[in-house]
């Protein structure tokens, strides 16, 4: 659940408690939250905001807290100094991070090219491959650098000869 759905969510619940009379209000306190536990109702997380005092930002970092994998907390709970970088540069950096974007293997799967096959030679050219297995292009650093935005990753993202 973005932080944009839950203000939607919100101002429209808002709307229906400040109309009384609407039978919906009924069903709102009388919610049975327990029938069913695999559901997570839009009530239950306006109620959760509304007696916690909470924020939607606070619930979406507490979801991310429980959710993300531990050792990516501390790199992203730092606010980086690279945000000078032009979005063609965030665009190749969100593309490694996620190993999704233009390469021969996605390109292929969407009928744009005749095989996935990268130009060093290996059967599936993937943002992976590319960015740290090919001999051709490979990053010469560690992975890390991506998520902290070094000057090296940079750089390299900067001068590589296809655009991810």
């Amino acid at each position: 659940t973005t932080v944009n759905t839950m203000r939607k969510l919100i101002k429209e619940l808002d709307k229906i408690c400040d109309l009384p009379d609407l039978p919906i209000n009924s069903d709102i306190r009388t919610c049975n939250f327990n029938r069913l536990k695999s559901r997570n109702p839009p009530v239950k997380m306006y109620k959760s905001l509304k007696t916690d005092h909470n924020t939607e930002t606070n619930y979406w970092l507490k979801y991310w807290n429980n959710s993300a994998p531990q050792e990516w907390l501390p790199l992203f709970s730092t606010r980086k100094n690279n945000l000078h970088l032009p979005r063609r540069t965030w665009v190749t950096l969100n593309r490694i991070r996620t190993n999704h974007g233009r390469c021969g293997d996605l390109l292929f799967k969407w009928g744009w090219l005749e095989s996935s096959e990268c130009d060093c030679g290996k059967a599936q050219q993937t943002i992976k491959h590319i960015s740290f297995e090919s001999p051709l292009r490979q990053y010469p650093g560690p992975q890390v650098d991506f998520i902290n935005v070094t000057e090296r990753s940079i750089s390299w993202m900067e001068d590589l000869d296809i655009k991810l």
